[in-house]
């Protein structure tokens, strides 16, 4: 294990960071305290629950494409030491060191593809079903227009049903700037048996609010 006052190893954010993932969170609460922890924050597009979908149609109006997208920032840091005060007995030993934050971003993708033959509009009698040919892309861009990270995968024989997290495999920054995060999901065949959902949002690199979380 590495040293403390070093803090060569990440620890991911836990009850001590949660204030300050709440402010950076879409539509979580910031009266939210460090006592309770919250789950990983992220944004997403559409904005909204699990039913929130963005939605195409291939052209023969056989297969109907919903997805959705979440851009998880992953915030990471180190750790130095901090001795225990008479007003924070419990900060003895190592504590998260504001100077070495940063994001090693992940990128969700969750789509639904219904069949079926009945027209535009209509959801009655299509449904989940079969396997399809599913390619799935994000991209993060600076200010500047230059690419920070991207993913691509594309997959044959996807189920119906899909959602996943892929690690981008890149560190931003703390302070570096915002970001465009372009994403797309695209069901693959014949001209007319194609459907692609895409959408784009903000991330902004700001890490001010998680800073004086820390304290």
């Amino acid at each position: 294990m590495t040293s403390p006052r070093t803090g060569t190893r990440t620890r991911r954010a836990a009850p001590l960071l949660a204030a300050g993932l709440a402010l950076l969170a879409a539509g979580t609460a910031a009266t939210a305290t460090a006592a309770a922890p919250l789950p990983d924050a992220y944004t997403q597009d559409p904005a909204g629950g699990d039913k929130a979908m963005r939605t195409a149609w291939t052209k023969d109006e056989h297969h109907r494409l919903e997805a959705q997208f979440r851009f998880h920032p992953g915030v990471v840091f180190q750790t130095r030491k901090r001795p225990a005060t008479q007003e924070a007995p419990d900060w003895g030993g190592t504590a998260p060191d504001p100077a070495t934050l940063a994001y090693e971003p992940k990128v969700e993708f969750a789509y639904d593809v219904y069949s079926g033959r009945l027209l535009r509009g209509s959801s009655l009698g299509d449904a989940k079903k079969g396997t399809h040919d599913v390619t799935l892309d994000a991209t993060v861009v600076s200010e500047r227009g230059a690419k920070v990270a991207e993913f691509h995968e594309a997959k044959a024989g996807r189920p119906a049903g899909f959602r996943a997290v892929y690690p981008l495999g890149r560190r931003v920054a703390c302070d570096s700037g915002a970001y465009t995060v372009r994403w797309s999901i695209t069901r693959n065949g014949p001209a007319d048996a194609t459907a692609t959902v895409r959408g784009t949002l903000r991330w902004d690199s700001d890490c001010a609010r998680l800073r004086k979380a820390f304290g």
